[in-house]
């Protein structure tokens, strides 16, 4: 598929190429190729999007923004992580080539509609058919922007130029006819190419403008005759980026008196074309000339031909005088096929004597009438037979089936007795072992209420004992950690204290003492000049730096500027030289600045300087190479994308021919030239590269730096330092910064020396206080909450429970409790509730599948006894020689013979054995071959008839040869006629160059007429249209700051 695409653009490309320059090359990071896989009318099945990331800078990772899914590496494998739509490639310093799959709607569409001799038809519908053909062919844009126009919001569609190309084979096409396109004779096929440029007219508004009469073509139509109709589907290239204005081709910077000179200038091209084709008639007549010379040729391939006649007839001949052999060999084949069907049929001589059909032997003169007669005697005897069998059948299933009745119900009566008697045994033994359960439940739960209650009485004694010697140690410990608390206990109580009012308010009053002394102002003094000092030089030395590199970079700027504007003259000057004027040269990168220039002096400062934000540097332009998508082989896809962007720039040129260069002033053109690509964003992009490079440099930034140290040791600079610095000295919110500072050194002294004042204290206290303040802490709610704790832990150890274990244990083994339990054991099992949850259980556990399946298993046992299945086989025969049973039997015999069953079963039997049959079809078989080989007998006497009259046929092709000589001489007075038909292509060229004059008059003016007025709003919308254009460089997504490109093919599917 993708050989068939590449050969359909290689096709159009040689088309355009002969007539039209190559556009410029495009610069950019990422491009993308979008295959779009579409039905026959345009529908899209599949899209699968190539990308090519260029890696200028040859960095070991490039990062990326893409939606695709199931992304792969094209060429070399290059690993990749992915982070939502991010991605980055280990680039390992070369390009990156992959491919993905995406489901996004597209921004353009085509669809194509069929009409065949006047009436709508289905692609699918149109195989194979003939008659006169119409293809519509709709380009439309799916994408809109808001975009500004004079200063109010508009809705733009996106704009493309959209190209279409068709094969079409000889054999199916004819008298093609095609609007908005061309037709190229291509040897055994032609080819049509067919363009449109959708969304072009809405944005720019022609609708809108009065007596513009300009039809932009959005569709295409080919029309043409077919025969036997099939296709390998077209070939659509839809871009954009014709509407972009990097090669200056758009540009609307013209009036309509320019607008009128380019297209006189183009309308002259056109003259001069028609003028270079009638020298090509004069080449055509040469070529004739060489025609008569090949039918010379012609003629001595005719005598080779006659010898070669002369041999076919004697091949025939060779092979007629064996053709009495053959004739025999087939007359023994068919006398073989004979005496194997009689063979078979003697085999089944059996069968046919039982239905009474006598067998006789097969001959080339009876066997048709043998083989009917078998066919005939064969239905006639096998009805009698298929009733006899079905009767046998049906009486032998009536029997079956009323045996097996009388089995179930005899087997069921004794189950049901037998399991009767199970079920009451089992059921007894059930009652007793539930009554001993409930037992051993009633006096388990009486134990356990028992044994709570004495348990309780014992815990609770404990308890009472345990918390007691709890809140002794508390005490004990709490008395300890006042005496002789911890240095944290210490540091806590300080803490607190620190933080009273009392202690606040004397550590204040102690700072604004000690502020207001000699020394504490001394200190200030001593502190202030050099934190004033440090600053005052970082605001000179940032603004001396700042001057000396505005200096430097205006220097540099104007070095690099001259450098690229040199290098772009002298390419232009060169280019206009250059033999083949269809070849537009590109600048290549400008040459490196040399050392940058020595900095000026900056200018003294005055006040302090404020810091001012560097500039941004903006981003280094990338050189361009040809994008080469691959899908998915790596060599097909470089050639499809360079000949798809190949033919994007021949059909742009197409669209908008060049102005001829002749007779233009060569020297005013190339200063326009200069400027034009000086202005452009491209080479404004090289020089601020270039410059940000050389102001990035090692040497240039070492030069700021010595040039700024020099200027800032100066005696004007440091004398204007100097009275800075006293000056912000006497500034009292400068000083007042420096008292702040002193004022937290004098608090932290102050502070140090109330903590351990109360130190002091804490560690002095009399035995009452320290009574007191444990008294205080035992009945605090933390304390007891530490003793309620410590409580529970001591209960809850093992050596406690123990003890209480082992107290309850005693108490149970008393007389009293033993009394107390046994009664209330006895009144339980009394009580109502037991009994009726024993009568619950009995019957719950008679429902359990183990006492069912129990039950079950011994009523199988039991009836399979002797006994019970002696009786079981008694009951069958006495009922099944029962005159009730008999009658029942003989009834369902009849009454089958004539239900559904018995009379399909008649009918199936009549059908495999009648004509379908297996042993009739044999017999039709049979007939069939016989016949098949008395014809191939017949066919080989025909044969060899034929082969004596091909020998007669060769005798005359003999003859034929010689005719043909004659023919040649004609064909050489058709050469003749062909001179003469070069001679009217040359009249006719005269009459295209009269043509175009009246265009000119007739149609160029009145457009120009037309737009004069409407100028300055068309150029508003084209500008708006063109940055929206600019803005669109991806289908699948592109990251931030990468410039990009994106096309778009679309392969319809053959019908």
């Amino acid at each position: 598929m993708k050989k068939r695409i590449l050969a359909a653009v290689v096709a159009a490309a040689m088309l355009l190429t002969a007539v039209l320059p190559c556009a410029l090359a495009e610069r950019e990071d990422k491009k993308e190729m979008v295959y779009v896989l579409a039905d026959a009318t345009g529908a899209v099945n599949e899209i699968i999007v190539s990308e090519h990331l260029y890696n200028r800078n040859h960095a070991a990772q490039l990062r990326d923004v893409t939606r695709l899914t199931e992304i792969e590496s094209i060429g070399e494998d290059m690993g990749f992580t992915a982070d939502g739509d991010a991605i980055l490639w280990n680039a390992n310093g070369n390009d990156v080539r992959y491919e993905g799959v995406s489901t996004e709607p597209l921004p353009v569409d085509v669809r194509i509609t069929y009409t065949l001799d006047g009436a709508k038809i289905a692609p699918e519908d149109l195989k194979g058919k003939s008659g006169h053909l119409v293809m519509h062919i709709d380009y439309s844009s799916k994408r809109t922007e808001t975009v500004k126009v004079g200063g109010e919001n508009v809705e733009m569609p996106l704009p493309f130029l959209m190209a279409t190309v068709l094969l079409a084979d000889e054999d199916v096409y004819s008298n093609i006819e095609v609007t908005n396109g061309h037709i190229v004779d291509a040897g055994n096929f032609t080819m049509v190419l067919c363009y449109g440029l959708p969304g072009v007219s809405e944005a720019l508004g022609l609708a809108d403008i009065e007596d513009l009469d300009l039809d932009i073509p959005t569709s295409a139509e080919i029309r043409a005759d077919v025969t036997d109709f099939s296709t390998s589907g077209t070939y659509t290239l839809a871009t954009n980026s014709i509407f972009q204005e990097e090669d200056g081709e758009l540009s609307l910077d013209l009036d309509v008196d320019e607008l009128s000179e380019d297209l006189n200038d183009a309308i002259t091209q056109l003259l001069d074309g028609v003028a270079e084709l009638t020298d090509g008639m004069g080449e055509l007549k040469d070529g004739v000339d060489e025609l008569v010379d090949g039918v010379d040729e012609l003629a001595d391939g005719a005598g080779e031909l006659n010898d070669g006649a002369g041999e076919l007839s004697d091949g025939l001949d060779e092979i007629d005088s064996n053709s009495d052999d053959l004739v025999d060999a087939a007359a023994q084949i068919l006398q073989t096929v004979l005496d194997t069907a009689n063979d078979s049929l003697a085999e089944s001589k059996a069968d046919f004597d039982k239905l009474g059909i006598e067998l006789h032997t097969l001959t080339v003169d009876n066997y048709g009438e043998e083989i009917e007669r078998l066919e005939r005697e064969l239905l006639a005897n096998v009805e009698d037979y298929v009733y006899e069998q079905a009767d046998k059948t049906l009486k032998s299933k009536v029997n079956a089936a009323v045996y097996a009745e009388v089995v179930s119900q005899v087997q069921q009566a004794a189950r049901e007795k037998v399991e009767a008697q199970v079920i009451a045994v089992v059921e007894a033994e059930v009652r007793k072992q539930v009554e001993a359960g409930a037992s051993e439940l009633v006096t388990s739960k009486v134990l356990e209420g028992a044994r709570a209650k004495v348990r309780a009485q014992v815990e609770a004694a404990v308890e009472t004992q345990v918390q007691a010697a709890v809140e002794a140690a508390a005490r004990q410990k709490i008395e300890a950690a006042v005496r002789n608390p911890d240095e944290a206990t210490l540091n806590a109580q300080i803490d607190q204290q620190m933080q009273s009012a009392a202690v606040q308010a004397e550590i204040e009053a102690n700072v604004r003492q000690q502020m207001q002394s000699d020394a504490v102002q001394a200190m200030i003094d001593a502190q202030l000049e050099p934190i004033v000092r440090e600053k005052v030089e970082a605001a000179y030395s940032a603004q001396i730096r700042e001057q000396v590199a505005a200096g430097v970079q205006e220097a540099v700027t104007a070095e690099v500027h001259a450098a690229v504007e040199a290098e772009i003259r002298r390419e232009i000057e060169a280019a206009l030289t250059q033999p083949d004027p269809t070849k537009t040269p590109e600048p290549t990168n400008a040459p490196e600045p040399t050392d940058a220039p020595e900095p000026s002096e900056a200018p003294e400062p005055t006040n302090t300087p404020e810091t001012t934000n560097a500039p941004e540097a903006t981003n280094s332009p990338e050189s361009n190479e040809d994008s080469k998508p691959e899908v998915p082989d790596s060599s097909e896809a470089d050639d499809s994308e360079e000949t798809a962007s190949t033919v994007e720039s021949l059909a742009l040129n197409l669209l908008f021919p060049a102005a001829n260069a002749e007779g233009e002033d060569v020297q005013a053109k190339i200063d326009a030239m200069v400027r034009e690509k000086m202005a452009s964003a491209e080479v404004q992009a090289l020089i601020s590269q270039k410059v940000a490079s050389t102001m990035a440099s090692a040497e240039v930034q070492a030069k700021i730096d010595s040039t700024t140290r020099d200027q800032l040791a100066s005696s004007d600079i440091q004398a204007a330092m100097t009275a800075e610095i006293q000056k912000q000295m006497a500034d009292p919110s400068v000083r007042s910064q420096a008292e702040a500072a002193a004022e937290q050194q004098v608090r932290k002294k102050v502070e140090e020396a109330a903590r351990e004042k109360i130190r002091n204290a804490i560690l002095s206290l009399s035995d009452d206080e320290i009574a007191a303040i444990v008294k205080e802490k035992l009945a605090s709610a933390e304390i007891r909450a530490q003793i309620e704790a410590e409580t529970k832990n001591q209960m809850a150890s093992d050596s406690i429970q123990a003890t209480i274990e082992a107290e309850t244990g005693k108490q149970m083994q008393t007389e009293a409790v033993q009394q107390m339990i046994a009664e209330e054991i006895q009144k339980q099992m009394d009580s109502e509730a037991v009994h009726q949850t024993v009568e619950a259980e009995v019957a719950n556990q008679m429902q359990s599948e183990m006492i069912r399946s129990k039950i079950a298993e011994n009523v199988d046992i039991q009836m399979e006894t002797e006994q019970v299945q002696a009786l079981i086989d008694q009951n069958i025969r006495e009922q099944m020689a029962s005159s009730k049973v008999q009658k029942i039997i003989a009834e369902q015999i009849e009454k089958n013979r004539h239900g559904a069953e018995y009379m399909n079963s008649v009918a199936e039997a009549l059908e495999e054995n009648g004509e379908n049959g297996e042993a009739y079809q044999a017999l039709v078989e049979l007939h069939d071959t016989l016949d098949d080989m008395v014809e191939f007998y017949e066919g080989v006497v025909d044969y060899t008839d034929a082969v004596g009259e091909a020998a007669e046929g060769a005798h005359e092709l003999l003859d034929g040869t010689g005719e043909l000589v004659d023919g040649v001489g004609e064909l050489k007075d058709g050469v003749l006629e062909l001179q003469d038909g070069a001679q009217q292509l040359y009249d006719g060229c005269v009459e295209l160059s009269d043509g175009l004059t009246e265009f000119n008059e007739e149609a160029i003016q009145k457009i120009l007429d037309a737009l004069d007025g409407d100028l300055a709003d068309l150029a508003d919308r084209a500008e708006a249209m063109f940055d929206m254009v600019k803005a669109y460089n991806s289908y699948a997504g592109i990251a931030d700051g990468m410039t990009g490109k994106v096309q778009f093919l679309i392969n319809t599917s053959g019908i």
